[in-house]
C-alpha cells in the first residue's frame, strides 16, 4: 500500500497530467480518503496542501485557505511531516 501511495503522490502532483483542476480535485480527495484509511499522515496532509494549491490556481482563496491551514495544522504536531513546507507541489 505504500507504493501505491508514493506513485499516487506522484500522480497528484502534476495537475498536467490530468489537465482539469476538478478531475485533480476529486482524484485528490480520493487520495485523502485512502490515506486516512491506512493512517498516512504525510500523504494525507500532502493531498491537503494540494488541495488548496488546486483552488487557489481555480480563484477559490476562501477553500485553498481552508485546506492549506488543515494541512499546516497536520505538520505543526508531526515532526515527521513537517518537512512538507519543503516539498514543491
Amino acid at each position: 500500500m505504500q507504493i501505491f501511495c508514493k506513485l499516487l503522490r506522484r500522480f497528484l502532483n502534476d495537475p498536467s497530467k490530468i489537465n482539469k483542476y476538478d478531475k485533480s480535485l476529486e482524484n485528490h480527495q480520493l487520495a485523502v480518503t485512502i490515506a486516512k484509511s491506512i493512517d498516512d499522515t504525510f500523504t494525507y496532509a500532502l493531498c491537503l496542501q494540494n488541495i488548496g494549491k488546486l483552488y487557489s490556481k481555480k480563484n477559490e482563496s476562501n477553500k485553498a485557505i481552508e485546506y492549506y491551514l488543515k494541512s499546516f495544522e497536520m505538520r505543526k504536531n508531526n515532526s515527521t511531516i513537517k518537512r512538507l513546507s519543503l516539498c514543491p507541489v
